[in-house]
């Protein structure tokens, strides 16, 4: 061994640097395992436990400098965690940091990896836990998020594999409705909601119907000074665009879903060989269409390549394009949102409330009528889905 050291956190646990890696020791030294993960085959020279944060920083020869930034799952082990189906250690804080980046995300020179910005999750289960559904791609453990008061902030997914996991939440409410029928909108459906102020949380993990909660803590960036009153604004300014975007989308999915059973039945009547009896349902059928086609295309641009980040610039004219970028000019470092701001999401939501207004008189007039002549015909209808769609945003209480 070259370096010893123990865990101001955790009596005990003893973690040695060799010619060879790192090893830690749970019961004072009496016995030794490799502490492998992702780190090299490396002579240790030099360990340094950071208590705050409960991390370590481990100086390499030939290989530079390393940290490990969540001691939590070593310190709280156990035989009891060891022989449970499924444990959650406890979460490392958060911290709402206000960074600034110059190369637009791409790496220009070398850099290490920062820790984790959000909230580490770490957990421990004995056996895998695989999807109900194989078309499901996402995670089989569910974590709900849940304020002080018990209102939900978000509900994520998270992996099921045997041992110990760790999964982060980046501080954020749930984002917008997606668009169900493109790969992506200018970057749209990629997105999460606004962060949360800063506070406790709590956390709920449920794995194989078992559920395991945790207290979890977010800070403010303790390098900026930002007035909580102004954060306050801001996230309820953010939070209202999200909504406003959560209706736009839904009222294009629903939009697309009726052109697509339009479409079908064409098809349908024609292996029936009943597309010329029921000439007068189609073209009443091709009609409704071109309505729904004129309201979607108003909405989203049809002719830009949406999983194209670059092409999103095409669709600023379209009130989609609009809508999703406008959330972009909020500010940043907690500012409250400025008066000209304010007065441009009010704009933006008079006219969503206009295109809400189109899309319900298609709900409640041309869709019933053009379902009564078909099923009087004996052709198929259109799926209505719920009978409204627009309500006031229901944002929560901050």
């Amino acid at each position: 061994m070259l370096v010893v050291r123990e865990d101001p956190n955790h009596k005990d646990l003893l973690i040695a640097g060799t010619l060879t890696g790192l090893y830690y020791s749970s019961d004072d030294g009496d016995h030794w395992q490799v502490l492998k993960g992702d780190f090299p085959t490396v002579p240790v020279f030099d360990l340094q436990f950071v208590t705050a944060t409960h991390s370590l920083a481990v100086a390499t020869h030939g290989r530079g400098l390393f940290v490990l930034d969540n001691l939590r799952p070593l310190e709280e082990w156990n035989d009891a965690i060891g022989s449970s189906d499924f444990h959650l250690f406890s979460p490392q804080p958060g911290t709402l940091y206000n960074r600034w980046s110059t190369d637009e995300g791409q790496q220009w020179r070398y850099a290490a990896p920062n820790a984790p910005e959000g909230v580490e999750f770490s957990y421990y289960l004995k056996s895998e836990i695989k999807a109900k559904d194989k078309h499901d791609k996402k995670g089989p453990v569910m974590i709900v998020i849940t304020d002080a008061q018990g209102h939900s902030i978000n509900t994520l997914h998270a992996p099921g594999k045997a041992g110990l996991n760790q999964f982060v939440w980046d501080m954020d409410y749930a984002g917008p409705t997606a668009i169900d029928f493109i790969k992506s909108a200018g970057g749209e459906q990629q997105r999460g909601g606004p962060q949360v102020l800063p506070g406790s949380y709590t956390a709920s993990l449920t794995a194989d119907s078992q559920t395991l909660t945790q207290t979890v803590s977010v800070r403010l960036d303790p390098d900026v000074n930002v007035s909580l009153t102004d954060y306050r604004e801001q996230l309820l300014m953010a939070l209202t665009m999200r909504n406003q975007m959560s209706a736009l989308d839904e009222m294009l999915n629903r939009l697309n879903a009726w052109q697509s059973q339009l479409s079908d039945m064409g098809e349908t009547l024609k292996q029936a060989g009943q597309e010329k009896t029921d000439a007068a349902i189609l073209a009443e059928a091709g009609k409704l269409n071109d309505k729904i086609t004129e309201l979607k295309n108003t909405l989203l641009d049809p002719d830009v390549q949406h999983d194209v980040d670059e092409d999103f610039l095409k669709d600023l004219p379209h009130f989609h394009g609009e809508l999703q970028w406008n959330s972009f000019f909020l500010g940043g470092f907690a500012q409250a949102p400025s008066a000209p701001f304010k007065s441009k999401v009010a704009e933006l939501q008079s006219r969503l409330e206009g295109y809400i207004g189109q899309f319900n008189l298609l709900l409640q007039q041309d869709i019933p009528s053009f379902n009564k002549a078909a099923y009087a015909a004996g052709a198929p209808t259109l799926l209505v889905g719920k009978p409204g769609l627009y309500e006031p945003p229901q944002l929560p209480k901050l």
